[in-house]
């Protein structure tokens, strides 16, 4: 059931409607073909987070080519603490995302407006705690990992950087929620482009020309990130449609706060406890060296292109769950869910023998140094040929999410990528401390969270969840309509 249909004939509701339409890019989430529909909507997602990629890829090209591999390594060692902290509150916007994607769906306008505003207050609030908090625990932390003295200094620099940006990167994150739980992910696209190339042109202003070395990269990308919050901001504040955000409005509801606490805490909560695990690898990584640090950090960036469509068809999964359950349309969601794992998995091969192929080129790309590269080829080597798993867990967790079943979806994870992983630190390591063996805990931890994830939907409980929930308040909502 689309908004039209539930406005049709209704006089004044039926002109908001079509404004509604028009202003979210409504694109037949909810009707039509189902292959077509998901992944029309999920291109601008994944050309969004290809850009991300890139966008973030293109700082260690810069920052390793006209300032050396300790610079490199000093950028690459910040990534597992700046994902612990920020992971919390990018897993409250998802769980506001699928709040807003419900009430949408179902045609409750009245609640997705008050979902919308709640989720504006909560990233201002979550941006101005993490400026104060990051720039704090910046040198405490890393030396707490371990950080290697020669790139500690710079570590701490280039974090402390990220952090006071850090209202800027959450608030086009909720920005690109609302817009995306509304069907309409081209705009975020458009934005993030616009951002990216702001990023490349400040990154060689800033690098090559100015020689700010390491401050120069976060420059370029708190003010890149800033541009892009400003346009998704202007954006939902100017849009005739009903996600439009009232700067007088801007307040928590407490129900809906409510609402997408119960859904984002456990999302928040795994995204901090996977990056709690990636603290430790770090930890470990940090042991061998900076050569190992540099050549681990390129290898992520290089992987990020490898994780575009699995992270791309998750998210465009809870979207298109959250909107299809909310219209009473189950069975359209299980048929996009095989969809969506053939398309994925298979996408994530395909990326994944390109990157096998091309590996040692692309390694070049950062840094002429031997021993950084070889480094890097080892990962990427280890961990291309067993990303398919990922990429059917991401789609199954997506569709539990949406539903708003995010406490399961958390544990498989926290078990699968993070108990897995320590498990694997203090057992599988110390017996061949080699990198080759530390980076064998990442497709162990896939092949572990895949089957928890499998298990959980083929359950259904998933679906029961959101029937019992939906039933408590399905009447206050139709009212309010």
């Amino acid at each position: 059931m689309s908004i039209k249909t539930i406005f049709a004939g209704r006089g004044t509701h039926r002109s908001l409607a079509a404004r509604a339409s028009r202003g979210a890019d409504y694109n037949s989430i909810v009707s039509g073909s189902i292959w077509k529909s998901l992944v029309l909507y999920a291109i601008p997602i994944c050309l969004s987070t290809l850009f991300q990629q890139f966008y973030s890829t293109v700082d260690l090209v810069i920052i390793g080519q006209y300032s050396g591999s300790d610079a490199l390594a000093s950028v690459g060692a910040t990534g597992s603490i700046t994902n612990l902290m920020i992971g919390f509150f990018m897993g409250l916007s998802t769980g506001a995302g699928v709040v807003i994607a419900q009430h949408y769906g179902a045609g409750d306008i009245p609640g997705m407006r008050k979902s919308v505003h709640t989720s504006v207050a909560m990233a201002l609030a979550g941006g101005l705690f993490l400026t104060l908090t990051g720039t704090l625990l910046a040198r405490p932390l890393l030396n707490l990992m371990g950080t290697p003295d020669n790139v500690l200094d710079g570590a701490v620099l280039y974090m402390r950087i990220i952090f006071l940006g850090s209202l800027g990167n959450i608030l086009y994150n909720i920005g690109a929620g609302i817009l995306r739980a509304v069907g309409d992910s081209r705009r975020p696209f458009i934005y993030l482009v616009i951002g990216t190339f702001a990023n490349i042109v400040l990154d060689l202003v800033f690098v090559a020309l100015f020689k700010w070395g390491i401050a120069g990269v976060g420059i370029a990308t708190i003010v890149s990130q800033l541009i892009t919050a400003v346009l998704a901001g202007y954006n939902l504040l100017t849009t005739e449609a009903f996600h439009r955000v009232i700067v007088r409005e801007i307040r928590f509801h407490m129900d809906k706060l409510s609402q997408i606490v119960r859904i984002g805490i456990p999302a928040g909560l795994q995204s901090m406890v996977v990056a709690l695990s990636n603290v430790v690898i770090q930890s470990n990584i940090n042991t061998f060296g900076s050569a190992a640090i540099a050549g681990t950090s390129a290898a992520w960036r290089i992987d990020g292109f490898e994780m575009v469509p699995l992270q791309s068809f998750g998210l465009a999964m809870t979207t298109f769950s959250g909107q299809n359950l909310g219209a009473n349309q189950p069975k359209r969601v299980h048929r996009a869910t095989l969809i969506g794992c053939a398309i994925s998995g298979i996408s994530t091969m395909v990326i994944g023998g390109l990157v096998l192929l091309f590996g040692r080129y692309i390694m070049m790309l950062f840094t002429e140094d031997e021993a950084v590269i070889e480094y890097g080829l080892m990962m990427v080597t280890i961990v291309s040929l067993s990303y398919w798993l990922y990429a059917i867990s991401e789609i199954l967790s997506g569709v539990m999410r949406g539903a708003g079943y995010t406490m399961y979806p958390m544990v498989a994870s926290v078990t699968g990528m993070c108990g897995v992983r320590v498990i694997w630190m203090y057992t599988a390591l110390p017996l061949e401390r080699t990198m080759f063996m530390l980076y064998m805990c990442y497709p162990v931890s896939w092949v572990c969270v895949c089957l928890l994830m499998l298990g959980g939907y083929l359950s259904g409980r998933w679906y029961k969840k959101y029937r019992g929930a939906r039933a408590q308040t399905e009447e206050p909502s139709m009212e309010s309509v």
